[in-house]
């Protein structure tokens, strides 16, 4: 802003000051004009003279052309003439040389006036503008002082913008923890239940393996009752030629009487043979029969336990987590160790109690229920479930009601059982009017 003002003072100061510069120049002009004169003077001066010498010189040839001793007394007069016109030209180089340099010094002397002019001019100029460069200096310290205003009010704000995502950036960082050990949980229950698979394929293929060792058994025996029945066909083959033999006896009864009772001995003891033969092979085919039935009887079983492991494992977590006191794990083996009277009776008796305290979620357990203990009762079969239909009369002995009505049975909610045809579990419905 200053250097802005200063110069503006200058063209200001040389604006005013032009008009004497040019005024005072004048003399410089009118010197600078004299010795340029001079020297055209001194030029036309010297061309003259020169043409003046040449003139006379070719008169003085043409008058003295044939006389050698003027010839040569012209001719030493003519170098005279020329060394005097060397010295003129040499005079006239010198006498323009130094007008030359006076005309320097001219020049420099204006160019000295005019500088001091300007400075006095400027000096003169800068005492009103001072006042006006002040003013606008103030104004433009107090422009400044508010935009600092407004710096430091955007400084506030961003300082505070800079809190808020500090304390965002410290909730993200918890949130990240927070999800980092839900993941690290999920991981290791992810690791746990791959555990728990594992057990379970290798029940599976234990089980496996046991058919494929019976299998293999039943295929020994097929092959076995094929060798006896081919040496059956071959016993009969032989009774048939024996047949044969013995007409042939007939025929000569006489001599051969002897041989026929001996022959009628071996077709009596090939017989007892075939019949004990014939004895194994129909105990063979009902054993056969029987590991057939045991073998669907176990798949059979296996297939229903792995589905109700597989509804048990649907349930939710929270109906899962309240069964910890009765199943040891949520393993299979542990599944199917509750298959028992006591974990029977606990089962139903939390079943039962959920269902009065109106916990419908334990619903999903009934199903699961029922499977266990058809399992269970297929192999004690002294317990049974009892026997109940909406619209039977309502019975003290054998119901359990879950409302204040005592009339006929509208729905069974949950099915009991017997043990010797004795209760042991009522069930619990519920009853009208």
């Amino acid at each position: 802003m200053n250097n802005n003002t200063v110069e503006e003072q200058r063209e200001l100061g040389s604006g005013n000051s032009s008009k004497e510069v040019e005024n005072e120049s004048g003399i410089d002009k009118d010197k600078s004009f004299n010795s340029q004169y001079i020297l055209k003077e001194a030029k036309n001066i010297l061309v003259n003279f020169t043409k003046t010498l040449q003139t006379d010189f070719t008169n003085e040839l043409s008058r003295a052309f044939g006389n050698l001793r003027e010839k040569q007394e012209l001719e030493a007069l003519l170098k005279d003439k020329n060394q005097e016109l060397d010295k003129i030209q040499g005079n006239y180089n010198e006498v323009k040389e130094e007008l030359a340099q006076v005309n320097q010094k001219l020049v420099a002397i204006s160019e000295k006036l005019t500088q001091e002019h300007q400075k006095l001019s400027e000096s003169e100029n800068n005492r009103a503008q001072t006042k006006a460069i002040l003013d606008r200096t103030i104004k433009k310290l107090t422009e400044t002082e508010d935009e600092c205003n407004k710096v430091k009010t955007n400084f506030k704000e961003t300082s505070q913008n800079l809190d808020e995502t500090r304390d965002k950036l410290v909730e993200q960082e918890n949130n990240y923890a927070r999800t980092q050990a839900s993941l690290d949980h999920t991981i290791k229950k992810l690791t746990e239940t791959e555990h728990e698979y594992n057990k379970v394929k290798a029940n599976f293929a234990e089980a496996s393996q046991k058919l494929a060792e019976t299998r293999e058994k039943l295929l020994e025996q097929e092959n076995k009752n094929t060798q006896t029945e081919a040496s059956l066909n071959r016993n009969i083959e032989k009774l048939r030629e024996t047949e044969h033999e013995c007409n042939k006896v007939k025929t000569n009864f006489k001599e051969t009487s002897q041989k026929l009772t001996e022959t009628e001995q071996q077709y009596n003891e090939k017989m007892m043979e075939l019949d004990q033969r014939t004895c194994q092979l129909a105990a063979t085919e009902k054993e056969k029969e029987n590991l057939l039935k045991e073998m669907s009887r176990l798949q059979t079983l296996f297939s229903t336990i792995d589905a109700l492991y597989k509804q048990y494992r649907e349930l939710n977590k929270g109906l899962k987590s309240k069964l910890n006191g009765l199943l040891k794990d949520d393993s299979l083996h542990a599944f199917i160790g509750g298959i028992q009277a006591e974990t029977m009776d606990s089962l139903w008796d939390y079943i039962k109690d959920e269902l009065v305290h109106s916990r419908d979620e334990v619903r999903e357990l009934i199903p699961v229920y029922d499977g266990l203990f058809s399992i269970f009762s297929a192999y004690k079969t002294d317990y049974t479930r009892q026997e109940v239909e909406a619209g039977n009369p309502f019975d003290t002995d054998k119901f359990t009601a879950n409302s204040p009505l005592r009339g006929k049975v509208e729905e069974v909610l949950f099915q009991g059982y017997k043990f010797k045809d004795k209760v042991r579990k009522k069930s619990l419905v519920l009853c009208g009017r």
